[in-house]
């Protein structure tokens, strides 16, 4: 199977883990809201933290070996390496950034996430999402080449 393949198998995975988890309990993600929203609501509950850990921890196994482990099956060369990881990461900061934050979090906001306490308009922050994607980005590098090297190494 290509790259391109397994990329967009990364993409449709966390995106449908992280909508699902922000469809059935939208305040795990409360770290991640824009400041309008965590400014109208009390932080976490311990229920809410033990639910991000426990949704979380599979996200973030998905998140950081998934490509690892493409990767690592496809390519020995190091610039193939780095290029098919930052594909992956950068590829998700993207579309995070543009997907599933600008359109769906922001132009849609779909009922069911909107936090009890908040109101439709309070999720409209476009400049957060681009930053907080600025950031995805700077962190895909990175993570790019701090993995491709250690894949390489091993």
């Amino acid at each position: 199977m290509s790259l391109i393949f397994h990329i967009l198998i990364y993409l449709i995975t966390l995106s449908v883990f992280i909508y699902v988890s922000l469809l059935l309990k939208p305040r795990i993600w409360l770290h991640r809201m824009p400041p309008a929203v965590r400014a109208k609501v009390n932080g976490k509950t311990p229920e809410e933290r033990r639910w991000f850990v426990i949704l979380g921890v599979p996200l973030g196994l998905v998140f950081f070996f998934y490509p690892i482990a493409i990767t690592a099956l496809m390519y020995n060369q190091l610039h193939h390496i780095l290029l098919s990881l930052f594909a992956f990461t950068a590829g998700f900061a993207i579309w995070d950034t543009l997907i599933l934050d600008l359109l769906i979090f922001c132009g849609i906001t779909p009922k069911p996430m909107i936090i009890e306490g908040t109101t439709k308009h309070d999720y409209k922050d476009k400049m957060y999402h681009l930053k907080s994607g600025a950031k995805g980005l700077v962190m895909a590098i990175v993570y790019s080449v701090v993995m491709g090297l250690l894949v390489y190494c091993i």
